[in-house]
């Protein structure tokens, strides 16, 4: 008689309600896909050179771990909306910052005007043993 055997596992990175997680050491790009809406007109945000988008990840005492920068936004369509593309890659030298435990991280965009996209959302790096 043979057994069904099952096995929970848990993917790395990935989405823990709004928590992002990863295992210690692991290497993975992490993409954020940004649609910036003018407050005023409700119009999409129109990106000039020198603009730029930036993800800092802080750890719990909120000293900063490590910066990501995007310069040379180039916008894209889908449905009639427009977005940007951002690529965080987390290389060997990148996820060496960061021991197990939690995080927060910012992300801002620097344009005409200072813009925060959203602010200390939830990261977590743990054990896998």
């Amino acid at each position: 008689m043979a057994g069904e055997i099952q096995v929970k596992t848990k993917e790395s990175p990935r989405f823990d309600g709004n928590t992002l997680k990863w295992f210690y050491h692991n290497t993975f790009p992490y993409t954020l896909e940004i649609e910036l809406i003018d407050s005023d007109t409700q119009e999409p945000i129109t990106y000039n050179d020198g603009d730029k988008i930036i993800v800092c990840f802080y750890d719990r005492r909120k000293n900063l771990v490590h910066t990501f920068e995007f310069n040379n936004l180039v916008p894209y369509e889908v449905g009639g909306q427009q977005f940007v593309e951002v690529t965080m890659k987390f290389d060997d030298e990148v996820t060496k910052k960061f021991d197990v435990g939690k995080y927060t991280y910012c992300t801002t965009y620097y344009g005409e005007y200072v813009t925060t996209i959203w602010d200390n959302a939830d990261a977590e790096v743990e054990e896998c043993h």
